[in-house]
C-alpha cells in the first residue's frame, strides 16, 4: 500500500453516505425557504432570503475551499508522516489493551483527525487524534489523551450533548478519572497532559481558568479518596 493510501485509510473523513445525507437536508431547506419566501410576503419572507443566502454561500464556500482529508498532513515529509501512521498504530493497541482491561464489548476506531483537537464521535463511534498529538506528545501523555476519549466512548456520550455547564463539567470529570483509573496515572501526570494538549489546541484552557481547577480539584480528590480506601484482601 502507497503512503498515501495509508494516509488516507486512517484519516477521519465523512462518509460519502452522510455527505449525501447533508446534502439532500440542505437542499429541502433551501426548497422550503424558496416556497416560504413565495408565499410570505411580511417578515417571514426576508428571513427565508437571508437563510437562502446563507446556506449558498456557505456551499460555494465548500466548493472553493474543500476540506481535503489529507490537508493536516500535506506539509510533513515522508519520514514525519511514516512516523505519524506508527504512532497511531501504537495508540491503537493501547485503546485495545484498555478495552480489553475494561471489557468494552465494541471497541471505537482511532483515526487522524482533520480538525486540530482529539474528539470522539458517538455516532460513527471513532476516537480522532490530530497530527500535533500523535507526533508531539510523548508515549504517557498521548495514552492518556487516548484514555480520556475512550471514557467518553464507553458512555456513548460527548459533554457538548449536556444541557448546562455543570453536566458538561460532570462528563470531562467522569472521562478524566477513567483515564487515570486505566492507565494508572496520578493528578501530576493529568495536569502536565493538561498544559501540553492546551498549548497544542489552544483551547484557553489554562491553569487559571475556572474549568481547569475545577477539574483539577476534583481528581485530586477523587484520587485521594480512592488511595484512602484499604486494600481488599
Amino acid at each position: 500500500m502507497r503512503l498515501l493510501d495509508a494516509v488516507e485509510s486512517a484519516v477521519d473523513k465523512p462518509s460519502l453516505r452522510r455527505r449525501w445525507i447533508l446534502n439532500a437536508i440542505d437542499g429541502l431547506v433551501l426548497a422550503a425557504c424558496a416556497v416560504v419566501a413565495w408565499l410570505d410576503a411580511g417578515i417571514m419572507r426576508w428571513s427565508c432570503i437571508a437563510c437562502m443566502v446563507y446556506l449558498i454561500c456557505w456551499k460555494v464556500r465548500r466548493l472553493l475551499f474543500p476540506a481535503l482529508p489529507t490537508a493536516a498532513i500535506d506539509r510533513l515529509t515522508s519520514d514525519e508522516t511514516s512516523r505519524l501512521l506508527e504512532r497511531r498504530q501504537v495508540a491503537e493497541l493501547w485503546l485495545a489493551d484498555m478495552c480489553a482491561a475494561r471489557s468494552v464489548r465494541r471497541r471505537p476506531r482511532l483515526l487522524i483527525a482533520l480538525t486540530g483537537f482529539a474528539s470522539y464521535a458517538p455516532f460513527g463511534h471513532t476516537i480522532s487524534i490530530p497530527p500535533s498529538h500523535l507526533t508531539s506528545l510523548t508515549d504517557e501523555d498521548l495514552r492518556l489523551v487516548v484514555a480520556h476519549e475512550l471514557g467518553h466512548a464507553q458512555r456513548r456520550w460527548i459533554s457538548t450533548w449536556s444541557f448546562s455547564v455543570i453536566a458538561k463539567m460532570k462528563e470531562e470529570i467522569l472521562a478524566d478519572r477513567f483515564a487515570l483509573d486505566v492507565t494508572g496515572s496520578d493528578p501530576a501526570a493529568w495536569v502536565r497532559v493538561m498544559r501540553a494538549v492546551a498549548a497544542l489546541e489552544d483551547n484557553g484552557l489554562g491553569e487559571d481558568d475556572a474549568e481547569f481547577e475545577i477539574r483539577r480539584r476534583a481528581i485530586v480528590g477523587w484520587h485521594q479518596r480512592r488511595a484512602a480506601r484499604p486494600l481488599a484482601i
